[in-house]
């Protein structure tokens, strides 16, 4: 068993990852947005966003994972909104 500064470190590293991998999505968010206004296109597309989240409980590894990380993406989803 891993000691908890062990844990604590891993999930440090991961947290990093995870914040590089955000900031990369919401530039692409902006990106989109500019398009959509280009476009003339609402900022909400409720049946992507039913797609995304789907594909998120997909990947989830444990069914009890699955709430967790569709309430996470749909926070990323709310927040995105707001840059585009």
């Amino acid at each position: 068993m891993k000691d908890l500064e062990t844990l604590r470190k891993e999930i440090d590293s991961i947290d990093r990852e995870v914040a590089a991998l955000l900031s990369r999505r919401l530039d692409l968010v902006k990106e989109i947005g500019e398009v959509k206004k280009a476009q003339g296109l609402p900022v909400l597309n409720a049946a992507r966003e039913a797609i995304v989240l789907e594909k998120v409980r997909a990947a989830a590894t444990e069914p009890q994972k699955k709430d967790a990380l569709e309430a996470i993406y749909r926070a990323v989803m709310e927040e995105s909104k707001k840059l585009e």
